[in-house]
């Protein structure tokens, strides 16, 4: 189930980046513009921030942060579901934690 919800946002992502004429980092800067323009948004300065930094992520350690922080996936499934070795999983995931916490520093 998981899988299949992934995939489809990731399909979505794609469409949404072609539909705008603009790469993953483009659409990821366009998304936090629209976010600290949101009058909905009732996030803090620490929670913009770690959007921020999601952002400036490359996409597989986005990706690997968001389903480990967020949705606690374990990292055998977070393996499983993008067919790569836990040890990478993990790797990525620590290298990750380590960028956010310095783009959280210098902001």
């Amino acid at each position: 189930m998981y899988r299949i919800a992934y995939n489809e946002s990731m399909t979505f992502l794609t469409k949404k980046g072609k539909q705008l004429q603009v790469n993953d980092t483009e659409l990821q800067a366009h998304l936090v513009d629209q976010l600290e323009a949101d009058v909905y948004f009732t996030g803090d300065e620490i929670q913009l921030a770690l959007q921020k930094a999601l952002a400036q992520l490359p996409k597989r350690q986005s990706e690997i942060f968001k389903m480990r922080y967020y949705d606690e996936v374990k990292f055998k499934d977070i393996a499983d579901l993008l067919e790569l070795s836990e040890g990478a999983v993990k790797s990525s995931y620590h290298i990750a934690a380590k960028k956010i916490e310095q783009f959280i520093k210098q902001d």
